[in-house]
């Protein structure tokens, strides 16, 4: 009875204790809500972040960066006032998955030539938004 009233104690304690939740980053991709921010205007983009719970991060050179609630860090970039890329960060090590996520939809879209829903044509590729800093899966609008 003893060992019993011992173990239910250490259980009980062991459970009152906050235990930590490691999320892992999800895979880097280009999202549809990206996509289709693609040649809208500034305004447009930000009702879709705030839309879509996205917190400012950063930005870094002319792109600005916002983290998802699942832990992506995204970015904008703006050139007279549309959103002409959008980009997910590659997590350290990831850069596989993102070439994996860019080979599945130039597949499934029958070419290098993607069109989004809206008619707006883009590419796919990965880079740094500057020398020497995070490589990025890039969504760039081509009209």
């Amino acid at each position: 009875m003893k060992l019993l009233f011992t173990l239910a104690a250490c259980f009980l304690v062991g459970c009152s204790r906050p235990v930590g939740v490691i999320l892992a980053a999800p895979d880097p991709t280009i999202t549809a809500q990206q996509v289709a921010c693609l040649n809208k205007t500034r305004d447009v983009v930000k009702q879709s972040i705030a839309e879509h719970k996205q917190t400012f991060h950063a930005m870094e050179q002319d792109v600005y960066l916002f983290n998802t609630p699942t832990g992506a860090v995204l970015g904008y970039l703006f050139e007279q006032g549309e959103c002409t890329a959008v980009m997910t960060q590659v997590p350290a090590g990831r850069l596989q998955q993102a070439e994996a996520f860019i080979a599945a939809e130039v597949q499934k879209n029958f070419g290098p030539m993607l069109i989004s829903p809206a008619n707006v044509r883009y590419k796919l590729y990965t880079a740094p938004i500057w020398q020497d800093t995070e490589t990025y899966l890039v969504a760039s609008s081509l009209n």
